[in-house]
Parts: C-alpha cells; sequence; structure tokens
C-alpha cells in the first residue's frame, strides 16, 4: 500500500483528540466520518488547513473531514493510526452522541453515496441528449435516440436492485442477499418485471 497519504493520516488523527478519542470510523465517496468521544477535543480549523484536507464539518453527530474521491486511500492509511482499529465499524446504533436522525441520515447517505456517480452520469446523458435534438443533430424518431435514451434511463431501470445491494453493504448482510430482497419487491409492484409472465 502506497504511504503517499501517511502524513495527512498521522495529522488528521493528531487533530481530531488522538485515536483514544476516535470512537467509529467509516468513509464515504468523499468524507472521513468520525463518531467521536469528544467533538470538542478536535481542532476543526486545524484540520481544514491540513493539505489535502478539503474542509471539516460537524453534521448529523458527526465530524466530517471531506478528502476528495481518494477518500478511501486516506482511510486506510488513518486506520493504522488508531489503536483500536479492530473495532471501528460504520454501525453507529450503540453510540449514545449520535441522535436516531443522525443514525438514519448515516444509513441513508451510506446508502446512496455509492449509486450518486451512476445518477450523475445518467444525467450527463440525458443532458447530452437533450443538446443534440436541440441542434438537430439527432431526431426522436431515429435509432440514435431510443439508444442514448435507454442508456441514460438504464440506471433507473435497475435502481432497485442498485439501491438493495448497497443498503447491504451498509448494513453488512450478504450483498446478494440483500439484492435479491430487492428484486422481489420490485417483482411485487406493477411493471416489466411483474407482467413478463402474463
Amino acid at each position: 500500500m502506497s504511504k503517499k497519504y501517511e502524513k495527512l493520516a498521522q495529522d488528521i488523527v493528531e487533530k481530531v483528540g488522538g485515536s483514544e478519542n476516535v470512537s467509529t470510523l467509516t468513509h464515504c465517496m468523499t468524507r472521513l466520518r468520525f463518531a467521536l468521544n469528544q467533538n470538542k477535543k478536535a481542532d476543526q480549523d486545524a484540520i481544514k488547513a491540513l493539505d489535502g484536507v478539503i474542509d471539516a464539518i460537524e453534521s448529523g453527530g458527526q465530524f466530517q473531514v471531506v478528502i476528495g474521491t481518494h477518500v478511501e486511500e486516506v482511510y486506510e492509511e488513518v486506520v493504522k493510526y488508531i489503536k483500536h482499529a479492530e473495532n471501528i465499524d460504520d454501525k453507529l446504533s450503540n453510540e449514545k452522541n449520535v441522535s436516531v436522525f443522525g443514525k438514519l441520515i448515516d444509513f441513508i447517505s451510506g446508502t446512496f453515496s455509492p449509486i450518486v456517480p451512476a445518477i450523475a452520469g445518467a444525467g450527463m446523458i440525458k443532458a447530452l441528449l437533450a443538446l443534440l435534438i436541440l441542434f438537430n443533430v439527432v431526431s426522436k424518431a431515429s435509432q440514435t435516440y431510443y439508444v442514448i435514451n435507454f442508456m441514460s434511463d438504464a440506471i433507473f431501470y435497475f435502481l432497485p436492485f442498485l439501491l438493495a445491494y448497497s443498503a447491504a453493504n451498509k448494513l453488512k448482510m450478504q450483498p446478494c442477499t440483500g439484492t435479491c430482497v430487492g428484486g422481489d419487491i420490485a417483482s411485487s409492484e406493477s411493471g416489466p418485471i411483474a407482467n413478463c409472465g402474463q
């Protein structure tokens, strides 16, 4: 594993109050999410000033350090400097300093975060298609339009499965089991899956 972020990881752990102040640690797509024993021990301004840190905020009972898309690499280094690393987990249900609302927000954000890039990509394709139509490059009756439109809609067709897979990872259950449950729920609704045998 690269040591590129070793110094940054050391500085972050030091400035959140040391490893003994870290109760749990997880990360989303761009942020390290700390549940601290005492938030007042964290030096928010000093963390913001670190080279490699975009921002530091307190939200939903968590102390969040915004890193960027390379957050996973930083996370792997940070864990090395936390003494009880084997106890770090993204389940915050037992944390007294995190409200029920905070836990709910954490679950929702943790479930949707992995899917956001795919939804953003679909939106960009939709925008491209709109421009192609606006400048008369393609028409709504053309095969090109149908292909591009299908590409942009694909994420939404399979969204129940993707959400089920992501939620299963967040809940620490078997992803395949979660995906099957998502498929069962989707098939119980009216739609192509429910109607395929009719």
